[in-house]
């Protein structure tokens, strides 16, 4: 791994936390230690984490809710934070619980400490190499900060080489809509017509290789309305806002670390709770609902 990365080890039990913590230490890792959610807030404060890994039964909270406080605290930083929970909770229920609660990976204590170790170092090298992918090619004076959340959609697809139609039928526009749409984004980004789709993916990678949750700021107040009316889980609501700014499965996977097959049985329980059939009835209602697309 070119960079040195960091994992945060959140664990109440002292020798475990020192195993864990020498052994990250012998793979040329920066390594922090908490044994409680406070200790390992004020850690996150000073350093985001690339990786953290939780205990669930901790002496002030459970592993399983800070979770989210964790992701939110890291919402300014340029990574993903990846989270693999090390627990004596091992029941069918807790694991589903955890890899529910947005855990990308779940071990039962006893556990094997090389097992951990090359789980610890995949996660990282995931991590690292999707970085890599996104970083390549990057025009540093573009921004997409200027764009709205509709424009963002249908640049992320133009990107990607869609034609208007297609572009159309993903998020429920009229060609010509796509088409202005469009025209007002060159135009914002200073892009030329000449190779104006090389230069538009361009300020795409550019923009995915920051932040995440800086796009997800720019929905409007009535998307988070929408998601707690349907009573979306932390995890379902990451996935729902993929899919509406135009992600397909597997883009969604490999923004959140997960499986393609976890992100089609989160889609599927997205659907159920907005008593929808298909992609296209979610889309179209949560846009409606969200007043994403109006005209």
């Amino acid at each position: 791994m070119p960079d040195k990365k960091t994992v945060l080890l959140v664990e109440d039990n002292p020798k475990i936390l020192d195993i864990n913590r020498r052994m990250l230490e012998k793979e040329g890792l920066c390594v922090m230690t908490a044994k409680t959610i406070a200790e390992a807030r004020e850690n996150v404060k000073r350093k985001t984490p690339d990786l953290a890994v939780l205990d669930i039964m901790l002496p002030d909270g459970s592993g399983l809710d800070f979770l989210s406080e964790l992701r939110m605290l890291c919402e300014t930083s340029n990574n993903h934070v990846c989270a693999l929970f090390l627990t004596a909770k091992a029941e069918r229920t807790d694991i589903m619980a955890g890899l529910t609660a947005g855990g990308n990976d779940y071990i039962t204590k006893p556990y094997d400490i090389d097992e951990f170790r090359i789980r610890v170092l995949n996660f990282l090298n995931l991590v690292d190499s999707a970085k890599t992918r996104l970083n390549k090619n990057l025009r540093p004076q573009q921004s997409l900060s200027i764009l709205s959340i509709k424009e963002l959609a249908v640049a992320r697809l133009a990107a990607k080489g869609l034609i208007n139609k297609e572009i159309a039928d993903r998020l429920f526009l009229s060609e010509s809509r796509v088409k202005t749409c469009l025209s007002g984004i060159y135009k914002k980004l200073g892009i030329s017509e000449k190779n104006k789709k090389r230069e538009l993916l361009a300020v795409m990678l550019k923009k995915d290789s920051g932040s995440d949750e800086d796009d997800f700021k720019k929905f409007p107040l009535t998307v988070t309305e929408s998601f707690v009316k349907h009573k979306l889980t932390k995890m379902e609501i990451e996935i729902a806002q993929l899919i509406l700014i135009g992600l397909r499965n597997n883009e969604a996977a490999e923004r959140l670390f997960i499986t393609e097959a976890s992100v089609e049985k989160k889609i599927t329980a997205i659907f159920k709770k907005y008593n929808t059939k298909n992609r296209s009835e979610f889309l179209s209602k949560a846009a409606r609902e969200c007043g994403m697309f109006q005209k």
